[in-house]
């Protein structure tokens, strides 16, 4: 599927309306490695512009905020820490997209997503 998801944005909009994303966001957070890696890499291209085109359309802002606002950041970043160096280049590249759409303060929701994903109650002294 990610093969399909780094086409044309025709391509993009087909798997972004199908059922596929709960469960894409899902393997991403919960499935086994290989398995988690596949699904970054499909929610990733959905967030890339297809080579061959100008500069990205709102589409592909629409997909990654959100791909962001839907959870995937811990997913990512698990991948980062990862040992394997091409899912850890796969986690940065899609952090890397995040700040450089400038949509996100990349800090305050990585810090949002990772201190709720992990149900973190901090305390202010």
């Amino acid at each position: 599927m990610s093969n399909i998801a780094a086409g044309s944005f025709e391509h993009k909009k087909l798997i972004f309306a199908s059922e596929a994303m709960p469960l894409l966001m899902h393997l991403l957070m919960t499935a086994q490695f290989d398995i988690r890696r596949e699904a970054a890499h499909t929610l990733g291209n959905l967030c890339v512009v297809p080579a061959g085109n100008a500069g990205p359309p709102n589409i592909i802002v629409d997909h990654l905020a959100a791909i962001v606002n839907d959870g995937a950041l811990p997913g990512f970043i698990n991948l980062v820490r990862s040992a394997d160096i091409e899912s850890a280049r796969l986690g940065l590249q899609f952090l890397e997209l995040v700040r450089e759409s400038g949509t996100f303060n990349t800090l305050d929701v990585v810090f949002h997503q990772v201190t709720h994903r992990l149900n973190l109650n901090w305390i202010i002294l």
